[in-house]
């Protein structure tokens, strides 16, 4: 058992952490390509969140056709974050409008996440090498990530903006330098429109600076820097979606929603459905 616990710590040694980490890396790389290429591309086609997967697939052609996103073309819409809708355009704008082009997109990214956890995992924890080994060999082989990166849907890019997230956000709060918690907002802004469930993060993030032991005015230009690096993403969404909406959005109708009513504001009948029609109109056409 000594002999199995020394080997294994061995292999997080500076010159075998790379190398295990390189195996890892390629071992994931060539399960989800192996799936991509040849998981048949109706698989699966009447579940899977089916329409969700073909209102992102809508966005995403008419924002390449047309520039405009919305599932009308020429229509403007608010209903769904633009993260992975653009994501999504800009693969069909370099590889073409096809779904083996997303599925080894998307099969790289989830590749890419094995490295983000692996490094996560070391900061997380660097003393218990058991832990790190096995949790990042059982990321590399989860049957859920590999299954998932074949589908137009946000899991993939969402499981790898989140880690990058919470890396960053680790390495920032460890010293609350100012151009990390630029960087660090700025992630977070990007990652809110990929999906929106991280919005309670900012408190989270906000407390854990405050209650470190540095100087107060350290703590809040840390949370100012992070404030105008999470403004830049969703300043610029929230810009165009009252210009051409003509009125307040919080990333998405439903977020709004929510948030309204959360705060107690009321807002139209119909402020939250106010898309619905188009949305089932462009996923059954």
């Amino acid at each position: 058992m000594k002999q199995v616990k020394r080997y294994l710590k061995g292999l997080l040694d500076k010159k075998n952490a790379s190398i295990f980490l390189l195996c890892s890396f390629v071992i994931a790389l060539s399960l989800r390509l192996i799936i991509a290429t040849t998981l048949p591309q109706d698989f699966l086609s009447e579940s899977m969140a089916k329409v969700d997967r073909i209102q992102y697939h809508t966005l995403a052609v008419n924002l390449l056709n047309s520039g405009i996103y919305g599932f009308v073309p020429g229509e403007p819409d608010s209903s769904l974050p633009p993260g992975y809708p653009v994501f999504l355009t800009l693969t069909y704008l370099f590889l073409g409008t096809n779904l083996l082009s997303i599925r080894l997109v998307q099969g790289f990214v989830s590749a890419l996440t094995v490295i983000l956890f692996f490094y996560l995992a070391c900061r997380t924890y660097p003393n218990r090498y058991q832990v790190v080994i096995v949790s990042t060999l059982l990321v590399t082989i989860y049957p859920v990530f590999i299954i998932y990166s074949n589908f137009q849907l946000t899991e993939t890019l969402y499981v790898f903006m989140t880690l990058l997230l919470l890396l960053v956000a680790q390495r920032s709060l460890e010293s609350l330098n100012v151009s990390w918690g630029l960087l660090t907002g700025f992630l977070l802004g990007v990652t809110l429109l990929v999906r929106e469930v991280l919005v309670l993060f900012v408190i989270v993030l906000a407390c854990i600076a405050l209650a470190r032991r540095y100087p107060w005015r350290r703590c809040l230009l840390y949370l100012l820097a992070f404030s105008i690096g999470m403004s830049l993403p969703l300043g610029l969404w929230t810009a165009r979606s009252i210009i051409h909406t003509r009125r307040p959005i919080f990333i998405t109708d439903r977020a709004s929603a929510a948030a309204s009513s959360v705060a107690g504001v009321e807002l139209p009948p119909d402020y939250q459905n106010l898309n619905d029609e188009i949305r089932e109109r462009s996923a059954f056409d």
